[in-house]
């Protein structure tokens, strides 16, 4: 079973930004907060389980890259601090040093006598792209198998 949220309804995310190195988060929050500015969404890129079969057919490395451009900025990141056990994190946002929480953009999980996958992306932005196009049929085939 896939299961792909309206983003929206994802309450316990952080947005995803594509950022490849947020190395002082605490600096650049008070460097915005005195600036009156948004705080930074502060995340630091991405693990990925590059040999998992749902990206069998996405070329991707271990670690972001410029395909998951889109991917990242069209999706949330589910905070799974104290869920996330029980699951297998296939593409992780990272999160900084001092929120350090477990972000998981697409996972997947046991039930019964199946998986269920949790993809927390647009799917409809997603195909507007090539390689958004290419990510998302690697997941439903995966599914499909």
């Amino acid at each position: 079973m896939l299961i792909i949220p309206q983003l929206e309804k994802v309450t316990n995310s952080i947005k995803g930004f594509y950022c490849a190195d947020f190395w002082c988060y605490p600096m650049f929050r008070s460097i915005s907060e005195m600036m009156g500015k948004p705080n930074p969404v502060g995340t630091m890129g991405l693990l990925i389980d590059d040999k998992h079969p749902a990206l069998s057919q996405f070329p991707t490395e271990y670690y972001s890259t410029h395909q998951w451009w889109e991917i990242v900025e069209n999706s949330v990141s589910e905070i799974l601090d104290d869920k996330h056990t029980d699951k297998h994190i296939i593409v992780q946002t990272i999160d900084n040093f001092e929120r350090n929480h477990v972000l998981g953009l697409l996972y997947e999980y046991s039930h019964k006598n199946g998986k269920v996958v949790v993809l927390n992306a647009d799917a409809e932005k997603l195909t507007a792209t090539p390689e958004g196009r290419q990510f998302i049929k690697s997941v439903i085939d995966y599914c499909k198998a």
